[in-house]
């Protein structure tokens, strides 16, 4: 008895991050995945999940407020002048949404101070591999696109916190968030990953169906008796979904030229009742998770309903935004803060820098 020729196409399993296979060991550096890919995907799901980009964004304005403020030791002019407004911000946008936030440190002409402090893309910059990793680098390595590094040729610059370092180079201060992970740090959502993945699907899978004209897919059935050639009907199978495959393609038309009756090609379109309902659920799940993965105290403080937590109340309001900043702003500005003074520290005695509120969150923080 001839054999049904029947094709299926297999759906991509989720497999869970595991931090303890994530570093590539390289000749001469070490980076986060092959190539630093890890720090690719973070992009990805920061760019990619709606829900996740904003919260993201809230947590650095949150912790940005209204800029960095000289209190001692160094004027606010200087201090503007070696870290200004859109540096600072991205350095705290790449420690929320990695873990890690490389800054580089360039020195003046004489080489005795330091002029400028830029941040760096964590995903271009690798560690170098030396003999001993457990201490902190003595060197980095920098790659505009780790992805076409034959196009781009990886160099090395100087660690900061190398005492035997070139004064007079530019260096890189790897910050990176206090954990015991080796050489890399893990963003502090890195439990909400795959729902940031998830509700960037559900996008994905909401313009395809809207794309393919809100049928899920189509089934041919092609009735032409027995065949002797399996090749053949192979080739057929290839040719029909090649027709349908892909979002372009979506509500084409199949000519079909038959010679009788009974070879007629018959297409049928798979229907999904409730995908609607499937969308909603799966879509409000994947932003409670994304939220709960942020420590996120109350939704409407990130201008989202808030439906089971704080209301709009004043009172609430003031006890969620207390928590937020006792567990998560002031925990994140204190480490920015420190590392700078790591820095700037040598250069101007009795350093104290802290940030600043907005208007409306002093406000707030009294009523």
């Amino acid at each position: 008895m001839k054999k049904k020729n029947v094709s299926i196409i297999q759906m991509n399993k989720y497999e869970r991050v595991e931090v303890s296979t994530l570093l590539s060991m390289g000749n001469k550096f070490v980076t986060n995945g092959v190539d630093n890919d890890f720090f690719y995907t973070l992009d990805d799901r920061y760019f990619g999940s709606p829900t996740n980009h904003a919260v993201i964004d809230s947590y650095v304005n949150y912790i940005m407020g209204k800029g960095l403020k000289a209190v001692s030791g160094i004027s606010q002019e200087s201090l503007d002048k070696i870290l200004n407004w859109n540096d600072l911000k991205n350095i705290i946008l790449e420690l929320k949404k990695t873990g890690n936030s490389p800054i580089q440190v360039v020195p003046s002409q004489s080489g005795k101070k330091i002029a400028k402090l830029y941040s760096l893309p964590t995903k271009r910059v690798a560690i170098v591999n030396q003999a001993d990793l457990s201490k902190d680098p003595l060197k980095y390595w920098f790659c505009y696109d780790w992805k076409a590094k034959n196009k781009f040729k990886p160099y090395e610059v100087e660690s900061f916190t190398n005492p035997e370092r070139d004064k007079g180079q530019t260096s890189i201060y790897y910050l990176r968030l206090n954990q015991s992970e080796p050489l890399f740090s893990m963003p502090d959502w890195i439990s909400g990953i795959q729902f940031a993945e998830m509700e960037e699907e559900i996008s994905n899978f909401v313009l395809t169906h809207i794309q393919n004209n809100f049928s899920s897919g189509k089934i041919v059935n092609i009735y032409q008796g027995e065949s002797e050639d399996e090749e053949d009907e192979e080739e057929a199978v290839r040719v029909i979904k090649s027709q349908l495959g892909g979002t372009k393609n979506a509500g084409g038309i199949i000519v079909a030229i038959n010679h009788n009756e009974t070879e007629k090609t018959e297409v049928e379109n798979i229907e999904i009742t409730d995908a609607y309902q499937q969308f909603d659920f799966v879509s409000k799940y994947s932003k409670e998770q994304i939220f709960t993965s942020h420590s996120v105290t109350s939704p409407s403080l990130f201008g989202a309903d808030s439906n089971t937590g704080f209301s709009s109340d004043a009172e609430q309001m003031k006890t969620a935004l207390d928590m937020l900043y006792r567990s998560q702003i002031n925990p994140s500005r204190s480490i920015v803060i420190e590392a700078i003074k790591n820095i700037l520290g040598k250069q101007y005695e009795n350093l104290d820098l802290e940030f600043e509120d907005f208007d409306s969150i002093k406000q707030l923080k009294t009523t």
